[in-house]
Formats: C-alpha cells, structure tokens, sequence
C-alpha cells in the first residue's frame, strides 16, 4: 500500500513540475508522460506497478530508457498484453527438424531411440559381447557370474547410462548408486546388481576379437567400425 502511494504521489508531483516548466518556458513538451502516470489517484492506487519506484525522473520524463550508444530506447512500462499478436509472430509450423520416413510413425521416446540403434545392430554388440564373455569365462569359477547377455540386457545397460548421466554422475563412485542404505539410487538397484554392471562394462564389445588384429592393420578403428559404418547413415 505504501509502495502504491508513494509512486501516485511521485506521478502528481512529476506532473505539476512539467507543467510548471511548460508554463515558463511557453512550449508543450513532445513526448507525453507515461499512460501509467496519468490516470486517476483511484485507479494508480490499484494498479501502479512498483517496479517505478526505482525509475529514475528524468526515464519517467521520456519513458524510455536510453541505451549506451545513445539510440536505442527501453520502455519504462510493459506493453499491453491485451493487443492482438502481429501476423509475423505467429507460429504456423512445429519447431525443429521435420520427421521424415518411419519418423513420423514415433509415438514416444523408445521409437524413436529405435530408429537411430536398429535391433541388427544391438545384436551384433551382444554376439561381439558373448565372444569376449566366453573368453574370460576361465577366469571364474562360478558360471552365474560371468553369464551371456542378450539384446534386453544390453538395452537396459545403456538405458542405465542415460540415467545415470542425468544424475550427473558421470565421476561418482558407483557404489554410491547402488547403496542399499536409502542412498542410491532405486532405478539402479531394480535394473541390475552392481557386479553385473561392472562386469557388462568390461566385456562389452563392437566387433569379432578373433578377427581384430587382421583387421586393425588396415584399420585403427577397426573395434566399432561396422557399428559406427551401420549408425551414420542413420
């Protein structure tokens, strides 16, 4: 209330000095006064925003702001919101790239993560994958812990990594995640066992190991070329 007085009593005040000086000087200022500081005590009292009490008299005196290079005018009042939109700033199409092809047949988030990793190409990570499970299954002596994967599993662990990435926790420990303590995180928990994790981490691959090293003399990339070959076109 006291903020809405103060600036009624700022505007009538500013008001008299103009026409004061107008009488003195014998001309009539230009630019008017601010629609704002013009209506009646009644109404100012109502409506008067308090963002003018901290404009200064001589912004309210032009009603605008002047920038630095001297040209460009800032309003001191908000527009009116009850105008029609101009036709130029209406928006006629949806924003961002137009889905072409199958794209268009999305209907959420999985579809369209289905198009860019096609099912050929997470079955062959998973084949890959197996080959270098079998590998290192010498390593174990218990079969449950070093188990194939299969195309689910692998969907899920990158699903994981998405998640786990909007947790911003890119560099945090892992055994953080997975606390059972009231911690963690309960999306980790149901997905996977942290020893499984780590373990798909590890012996996840892009490509035949058996044949990697005829390959890698004529290619250094030869671990992901046929999945980066099969996902740029995409």
């Amino acid at each position: 209330m006291k903020k809405c007085i103060f600036s009624w009593t700022k505007a009538v005040v500013l008001k008299l000095k103009t026409e004061e000086f107008s009488e003195q000087e014998g001309e009539i200022f230009q630019e008017p006064l601010p629609e704002i500081l013009l209506q009646s005590p009644s109404s100012s009292l109502d409506i008067a925003p308090d963002y003018l009490d901290d404009v200064p008299v001589s912004s309210l005196q032009r009603g605008y702001y002047l920038g630095k290079d001297g040209m460009t005018k800032w309003a001191v009042t908000e527009p009116s919101q009850r105008v029609r939109t101009r036709s130029h700033n209406i928006v006629l199409e949806a924003p961002g790239p137009e889905p072409k092809g199958a794209a268009r047949l999305c209907l959420n988030i999985v579809d369209a993560w289905n198009l860019i990793f096609l099912s050929e190409d997470l079955q062959l990570i998973v084949d890959c994958t197996n080959l270098y499970i079998d590998k290192r299954k010498k390593n174990y002596q218990r079969i449950r812990d070093c188990k194939h994967t299969d195309v689910t599993e692998i969907r899920a662990l990158f699903g994981l990594l998405y998640f786990i990435g909007t947790l911003r926790g890119a560099h945090l420990n892992t055994e953080y995640l997975w606390a059972s303590d009231g911690t963690g995180s309960d999306v980790c928990l149901v997905i996977i066992s942290l020893s499984r994790f780590h373990f798909l981490l590890a012996c996840i691959r892009f490509d035949n190991i058996h044949t990697r090293m005829e390959r890698r003399e004529h290619d250094k990339l030869t671990p992901i070329r046929e999945v980066i070959n099969n996902f740029l076109p995409e």
